[in-house]
């Protein structure tokens, strides 16, 4: 595999993991901004901040040559931010989940 190849081959990849999780921050906005109301303001805030705080590094790295290649690679991949991401992501459902919940105890009080 030549150099060229190599480029080629990483930007590529590069491409491939930046729309993949493009696609994912935005399904996690859609998701927040349908269920907006079973946050805290103080959450919502600071996950969207954190969602598109990553969705515009991202999009910076595409905007790259080669889509960023291995630079893009290693900060937005397993070994860089991409933990992060599915982090934030995780806390979007856990918070929306979270919130629905009421004790047993607090059950008839609502009901009646």
């Amino acid at each position: 595999m030549t150099a060229t190849d190599r480029t080629r081959d990483e930007a590529e990849r590069a491409q491939s993991l930046l729309n993949d999780q493009i696609a994912c921050i935005d399904a996690a906005l859609a998701f927040m901004e349908q269920r907006k109301a079973v946050y805290q303001p103080g959450i919502y805030a600071n996950l969207w901040a954190a969602l598109n705080s990553h969705r515009d590094k991202a999009l910076w790295y595409l905007d790259q040559p080669n889509h960023g290649g291995r630079t893009a690679l290693g900060l937005m991949g397993i070994n860089g931010r991409g933990p992060l991401l599915d982090q934030t992501i995780r806390s979007v459902d856990f918070h929306a989940n979270r919130v629905r919940y009421v004790p047993p105890a607090f059950q008839k009080g609502i009901a009646a």
